[in-house]
């Protein structure tokens, strides 16, 4: 699989496993991709997104929003 690369800063995303937050669609323990930069928000875990290419962020209660 050829590792997903940041939309916004078209770097390449680092593993990274997701710990959600209470309420959250996503289930602790679920494995994907982060930004390397700081600060960013940008995510990718196609088991999480699929309708948005597998990149998303998360709200402030770890909730999932697809990239548009």
């Amino acid at each position: 699989m050829k590792i997903p690369e940041c939309p916004t800063h078209k770097r390449e995303l680092v593993p990274t496993v997701f710990r959600a937050m209470q309420g959250s669609l996503m289930k602790g323990g679920t494995s994907g991709f982060e930004c390397p930069v700081q600060d960013c928000q940008i995510k990718y875990a196609k088991t999480v997104a699929d309708d948005a290419g597998g990149f998303f962020t998360l709200d402030s209660q770890g909730k999932p929003r697809p990239l548009p």
